[in-house]
């Protein structure tokens, strides 16, 4: 499987699902094919031109635990939207406790496999709704994913990573967001943080009073 055949069908599955829905399951089983042939997959990502990954580091970015390799943005049937990111996760010692270490939600869905390494997944009581909620959260369960591991999320899901082990990669694929703003839990203040994307943060920076000249 190479990078045009995985995108292919990624824009085949999300084109053939019912109007609105992210088809996480069909997605699942495609990213179990990605992990069985993942040697030639990331044979492929690894293989970048200079042209490539020039055009690959202006769409990613990184955060506290892990670097975001924006792969594609792909647009399916009617407009829809679908990003495929490979994530590298910073080694243990360097990790810094932030968002994916504390309870926390996603703007959008999305449907990930574990290609390498691995790390236990922390569920939690799901919100009721896309508003700042109140009271910490209840864990439901928790999950070692290893190599082949499928996590599905919900908007409305909370959970949060520990134990990430060293050189872990994961292949996920995101779904149109459904708020433009998420939220993390802080155990030592007892508070849930709003977390506001560009589009949110633009607004408010122009509303910002610049004075005149």
């Amino acid at each position: 499987m190479d990078e045009n055949e995985l995108y292919n069908s990624i824009r085949e599955i999300v084109a053939g699902a019912p109007g609105g829905e992210f088809p996480a399951s069909t997605l699942e089983s495609l990213l179990q094919q990605a992990f069985n042939r993942r040697a030639t997959l990331l044979r492929h990502i690894f293989a970048w031109g200079a042209d490539r990954y020039g055009e690959v580091e202006l769409r990613s970015h990184e955060t506290p635990t892990h670097f975001k390799w924006n792969l594609a943005d792909l647009t399916a049937a009617e407009g829809r939207r679908v990003r495929v990111w490979l994530h590298q996760y910073r080694p243990p010692a360097d990790l810094r406790v932030r968002y994916a270490q504390v309870p926390h939600n996603h703007r959008y869905p999305f449907v990930s496999v574990i290609l390498n390494g691995g790390y236990r997944n922390d569920s939690y009581c799901s919100l009721r709704r896309l508003e700042r909620p109140t009271g910490p959260p209840e864990l439901l369960n928790s999950r070692t994913l290893r190599p082949g591991d499928v996590l599905a999320m919900h908007p409305l899901e909370v959970h949060r990573l520990a134990e990430i082990q060293s050189e872990t990669l994961t292949l996920l694929v995101q779904g149109i967001p459904a708020a433009d703003h998420s939220y993390s839990y802080r155990e030592n203040t007892g508070d849930w943080r709003t977390h506001r994307d560009l589009r949110a943060q633009y607004r408010t920076l122009r509303k910002i009073d610049i004075g005149t000249d």
